[in-house]
């Protein structure tokens, strides 16, 4: 089990984690990344500059909806994501502006997950 206080930098508090990311043609990784947890999210995601890091090659493409119900194509890439002991390989992200990664129900839908808002805690299994 991962245990994390929530983040209160953020207005309110918001659960992230710390993840690793790891390119699975070439081995390549960046660790320590702030991910932000997004149940709403089908898909996780991954900012720019983390896919140009890690010089992932583009996979395909999907139709995705954003807030206000708007529907874009947008690039997907495959990515090894670890989250402590939890890995998951060949995850398919997409990229975006966001400042951290967004975790999504790809990967949150294969855990048990505990947000404890009046305690400001997390745990994941």
């Amino acid at each position: 089990m991962i245990r994390y206080n929530y983040n209160t930098q953020f207005d309110p508090p918001a659960p992230l984690v710390l993840v690793t990311l790891r390119n699975p043609r070439t081995g390549q990784f960046v660790a320590d990344q702030p991910a932000q947890l997004d149940h709403a999210a089908d898909f996780s995601v991954l900012p720019d500059a983390v896919i140009e890091q890690l010089q992932l090659n583009p996979h395909g493409e999907l139709e995705a909806m954003g807030l206000g119900r708007r529907v874009s194509v947008v690039t997907t890439y495959l990515v090894d994501i670890e989250l402590h002991e939890f890995r998951h390989r060949s995850v398919k992200v997409n990229s975006s502006d966001e400042p951290f990664v967004l975790i999504g129900r790809d990967i949150l839908n294969q855990h048990r997950v505990v947000l404890d808002g009046p305690r400001l805690k997390l745990e994941i299994e």
